[in-house]
């Protein structure tokens, strides 16, 4: 079976962190980085996006039969490198930022793909809640590690189809 391919980035604190010590972190449906604060910065942004994101577009792009060229809009974040380095080799995927200060007016994702990804993981949280009725709901939360969260989110986005996200943009392109 060919390893399993992302493009999500998870940050964390740990370099190993426990709820890993029994796994493969290749086999997370995710990308994991640590980072003293937990948070994306420059070198891990653009080590994902040349290392993850533009060999994962071509695959999805490939085997949809379509011309592998793509646009990753994002929002201005110090964090992020220049667009001049977030391009591909042969330049066909780049990434390309939104004007300064519009992002909290115009989040096309929020209005459509990531509130389905969001309302997925809350009720995948309060079926396994109600499946632990011995537990309080303290206990239930500490129980929540990880490696729940990753699988958990990333099942939802393999829900979000391409309606969705087409959706997410109408209100920005209609």
């Amino acid at each position: 079976m060919p390893a399993q391919t992302t493009v999500e980035l998870l940050i964390g604190k740990a370099k190993n962190p426990r709820c890993f010590r029994t796994i493969n972190k290749k086999a997370l449906p995710a990308v994991y980085r640590n980072q003293k604060n937990a948070w994306v910065n420059t070198q891990i942004f653009r080590d994902w996006f040349l290392n993850c994101f533009i060999p994962e577009t071509k695959l999805k792009l490939r085997e949809l039969g379509q011309e592998e060229k793509a646009i990753l809009f994002l929002h201005n974040c110090a964090a992020h490198p220049s667009e001049e380095e977030l391009v591909s080799d042969d330049r066909k995927i780049i990434a390309k930022f939104l004007p300064p200060n519009v992002t909290a007016l115009i989040q096309p994702m929020d209005q459509g793909a990531l509130e389905s990804i969001k309302k997925v993981r809350r009720k995948s949280i309060l079926r396994d809640l109600v499946s632990q009725l011995t537990f309080t709901i303290q206990d239930f939360l500490k129980k929540v590690d990880t490696i729940k969260v990753v699988d958990t989110v990333a099942a939802a986005w393999d829900m979000v189809t391409p309606a969705a996200i087409r959706n997410s943009w109408k209100k920005l392109m209609p």
